[in-house]
């Protein structure tokens, strides 16, 4: 087996023009930035985490029906004795 280099199946080069490079204040505002927006979407996602799952809403719903039926059940009882 011998190892061989494939060529590029495309015509285009991974040359970065100059008119795209920044100075390094720039790329300092740019880390600030990214820091700012993964802070904000750690927050989001630690918010979307304590949502609710799918099986707790019918749990709660359950939940809520047994609970209204007994004292619906309880004020009966105690109303008319």
């Amino acid at each position: 087996m011998s190892s061989t280099i494939e060529k590029p199946r495309s015509a285009i080069t991974c040359i970065m023009s100059t008119k795209h490079t920044l100075t390094l204040r720039q790329a300092d505002a740019a880390r600030a930035d990214f820091a700012l927006i993964e802070s904000n979407l750690e927050y989001i996602a630690s918010q979307l985490a304590q949502r609710p799952t799918r099986g707790d809403l019918p749990k709660t719903a359950l939940g809520i029906i047994f609970c209204s039926a007994i004292l619906t059940t309880l004020f009966v009882w105690i109303a008319w004795h």
